[in-house]
């Protein structure tokens, strides 16, 4: 689904489990998790999952990035062409139309014998499934987008993949993702950062 499609779909989200994405690697769920502290902030706060051989995480931006770049070492060739279908992403449009039409395979490494010396799997089998990386990406583009972290998030999230591109170290690049403070978050002075709903 496109970017637009998200926004429509997840514009009030109850608390608890929604997921997004179901596709054979795994699935994408979007959690609304309440108030979790009424001191802090009297928003809701929304948080990313990803579920993958029964495993479930829950990815920062930084995870990312870090796939992001183990697929370009893994896969040398497909620099190009995983870069632009991030930024198409951060765009808006959708996952799965990108993957297929930048040619992008459900995996970037396959476990055998060439890979099987490799210290941890994720080494060994090039990190997540493409399209799970992709529609993982979408998804958080929306929660930080729910969550008020950041003011553009896709556009943000977007220059960083167009920095790492251009061979910026990586800790520069991924500074610039820093979740602002939540919105009417209560300060010591009595001053809240302000965001229009």
């Amino acid at each position: 689904m496109h970017y637009s499609d998200l926004v429509q779909r997840t514009a009030a989200l109850s608390e608890g489990r929604h997921v997004i994405y179901e596709m054979p690697e795994g699935r994408v769920e979007i959690r609304n998790i309440g108030v979790g502290n009424p001191q802090l902030s009297a928003r809701p706060e929304f948080r990313l999952y990803l579920f993958l051989d029964g495993r479930e995480m829950q990815p920062r931006h930084s995870d990312f990035f870090c796939d992001y770049l183990l697929k370009i070492e893994t896969r040398p060739d497909l620099h190009l062409p995983l870069t632009e279908a991030c930024e198409q992403v951060c765009n808006g449009t959708a996952p799965t139309g990108v993957m297929t039409a930048k040619r992008l395979p459900r995996k970037f490494a396959e476990t055998g014998e060439s890979t099987w010396s490799m210290q941890t799997s994720m080494y060994a089998n090039g990190g997540l499934p493409t399209e799970l990386f992709l529609c993982g990406l979408q998804g958080l583009l929306r929660v930080y987008e729910l969550n008020h972290w950041l003011d553009n998030s896709p556009e943000a999230f977007r220059q960083v993949f167009l920095k790492l591109e251009k061979g910026q170290p990586y800790v520069d690049v991924v500074r610039d993702l820093f979740p602002l403070v939540r919105p009417e978050k209560r300060y010591f002075d009595r001053m809240e950062r302000c965001v229009k709903a």
